[in-house]
């Protein structure tokens, strides 16, 4: 899809504007639940920086979804390709699955190793390159950002993955004290 939003025809910008609305949807369905207050007693301010918190998280998972788009769509090919061979061709391995255990036992792989896991993803983000310079080459400036951005998925996908530092234990921080003081008050 993306690749035929960046075609050179009129709407290929409405195209690419479709592909990105139709990642964001999903992120951003939930938050139309928090239009309104929950419950009464809710002050403004104190829905407002909720909901603007919904918003935020709503749109860093599309940005998250958009990143991996190449990714994704490389494995859901990649399995549909193995599903249909097994099936109707070699007949074996049907019943091929990795338990949570194995992915558990192995170690975490270093940003190379984010990069080999993702490979097919980067290849496709590359050809979809190359075929925007050579079928395409004014859609380029389009394309710039979401290819860099498809290329830079694995180093991100690892940055993600990291186990954040640890906090060492001892006073509450002070966003952390006056969630704790905020929900005490209203429990109380």
């Amino acid at each position: 899809l993306a690749l035929c939003a960046w075609l050179p025809w009129p709407q290929s910008l409405q195209a690419m504007g479709l592909l990105v609305l139709a990642l964001a949807v999903p992120a951003f369905l939930p938050s139309l639940a928090g239009l309104g207050p929950p419950r009464a007693g809710i002050g403004l301010g104190s829905h407002l920086r909720l909901l603007a918190s919904d918003l935020r998280m709503a749109a860093l998972q599309a940005a998250w979804a958009l990143t991996l788009l190449p990714d994704q769509a490389w494995r859901a090919l990649d399995a549909i390709t193995r599903t249909l061979t097994r099936l109707y061709a070699t007949h074996r391995h049907l019943l091929e699955w990795t338990t949570a255990a194995q992915s558990a036992a192995r170690p975490r792989p270093d940003v190379a190793g984010f990069y080999a896991q993702m490979a097919g993803g980067v290849l496709m983000a590359v050809a979809l390159a190359v075929g925007v310079g050579v079928f395409s080459p004014a859609a380029w400036p389009m394309a710039l950002f979401l290819l860099a951005l498809w290329l830079a998925a694995p180093a991100l996908a690892w940055r993600a993955s990291r186990r954040p530092p640890l906090v060492p234990s001892g006073a509450p921080q002070l966003a952390d004290a006056l969630a704790l003081r905020r929900t005490a008050r209203r429990t109380w």
